[in-house]
């Protein structure tokens, strides 16, 4: 069980990468700040696909399903939150690295809360 649960936070820190680097475009960079905005969502969305491609490993489809539904939300919640706190800050202050270092912590808290919450 500790192996599978360690495999799982890597996929997750893998996905959240590849999902937050790579794949994220400028448009979905600058809408995160915008409710509702279609590309700040569609992050969201590529980051939820990924959640349940991971799960989908290891807990089948329906559990897979609803923690993807449950990520995409909380995913826009916390980017969206961190876009707006830091509307004022730029790379150069404290304040930013602050508010992207909780951004940071909140998306893994997510990712144990989901391991947590599937595999005990």
């Amino acid at each position: 069980m500790l192996i599978e649960i360690i495999a799982v936070l890597f996929l997750l820190h893998l996905k959240h990468f590849i999902c937050d680097y790579p794949l994220q475009t400028d448009k979905m960079i600058a809408s995160k700040g915008v409710l509702g905005d279609v590309p700040g969502v569609m992050h969201s969305c590529i980051h939820g696909f990924g959640t349940f491609l991971v799960f989908v490993l290891f807990a089948g489809i329906s559990a897979a399903f609803y923690i993807a539904v449950i990520d995409v939300a909380l995913h826009y919640t916390i980017d969206f939150t961190k876009k707006k706190l830091n509307r004022r800050s730029t790379p150069a202050s404290k304040r930013f690295w602050t508010i992207t270092g909780a951004d940071q912590f909140m998306h893994n808290t997510c990712y144990l809360l989901y391991v947590l919450f599937v595999l005990s």
